[in-house]
């Protein structure tokens, strides 16, 4: 159950599931890194379609809108993040595991100079595949909701001001 090879093949998932969070939250990834955790949370309709994710974690209360298809994941990543610490409080979200044929794995926090990891994983399959960043994931996200919903909802999502998101992500694709 804890072999080295598993977890291994769990920690690349867990790297798959921090791009499709970035894709799907357009959080910079400072505030993806920094992002508290417990698992007493609630899921909460935010407007049709979106979902807010709250949760305390310490003192502070976390929260950040996913899309209500994205919810399964979601969970099912939860679950994932519950194999990886194995059994061990844990208070980030995100983490980095270092050396996996270790016999005790302690996670750390995820930096942001790790967030890319996963595309060098998958260039070990096929080298031609590009990185995308996060700040091309939030602009392909912003991209997309202004051309199908409106700027004020790309402020709300990107937590920036409606100015700000004409001026640095209405540009297009």
């Amino acid at each position: 159950y804890r072999h080295y090879e598993r977890i291994d093949l769990a920690i690349l998932a867990h790297k798959a599931f921090d791009q499709m969070f970035l894709a799907n939250v357009a959080m910079n990834p400072a505030q993806v890194c920094m992002l508290k955790w417990n698992d007493k949370y609630v899921v909460e309709p935010e407007s049709q379609g979106f979902r807010a994710i709250k949760a305390r974690a310490g003192s502070k209360l976390v929260s950040f809108r996913i899309e209500a298809v994205f919810l399964p994941s979601f969970k099912r990543f939860l679950k994932l993040r519950e194999y990886l610490i194995g059994g061990s409080k844990f208070d980030y979200l995100f983490l980095n595991i270092g050396n996996v044929s270790s016999i005790n794995l302690v996670p750390k926090k995820l930096d942001e100079l790790r967030i890319t990891g996963f595309f060098d994983s998958l260039r070990r399959i096929d080298p031609t595949i590009k990185t995308i960043s996060p700040r091309e994931w939030r602009a392909a996200k912003s991209d997309w909701v202004i051309r199908n919903e409106d700027v004020s909802i790309a402020a709300l999502l990107l937590q920036n001001s409606e100015s700000t998101v004409e001026k640095h992500y209405a540009v297009g694709s």
